[in-house]
């Protein structure tokens, strides 16, 4: 299984592109950090385009994720979210150090949480 990090990035990516598919223009992705119990859900809304999302979907399960109606409330650390002129991402924490995450979120000039957006 890839790291977090690593999926977040291939999911951002792709997402972008137009591929092809659904009718939404948001979709979650659940996915499990490497050697540890820690999970992560990437929420996506406001993308440009169907095709984004399927294409963000895709690169999600091809990657070890799994597309969730939602994010889950339960065991949640906290979220970091990000808007663009053009869409809103949403990374979720379950498991691991609050503080390293809040750390790296501000860094990023994202917004921290410690509830669901």
């Amino acid at each position: 299984m890839k790291s977090l990090a690593s999926v977040f990035a291939l999911v951002l990516c792709c997402s972008m592109l137009a591929c092809g598919g659904s009718s939404s223009t948001s979709f979650n992705c659940l996915v499990a950090a490497s050697g540890s119990s820690d999970q992560a859900c990437l929420a996506y809304s406001g993308l440009a385009s169907s095709d984004s999302v399927n294409a963000g979907e895709t690169a999600c399960t091809n990657n070890g994720g799994s597309i969730v109606a939602s994010c889950p409330s339960a065991s949640l650390t906290g979220c970091c979210t990000n808007t663009s002129s053009s869409y809103t991402e949403a990374a979720c924490y379950y498991g691991g150090s609050a503080t390293d995450y809040q750390t790296a979120c501000l860094q990023a000039n994202g917004t921290w949480s410690t509830s669901l957006p």
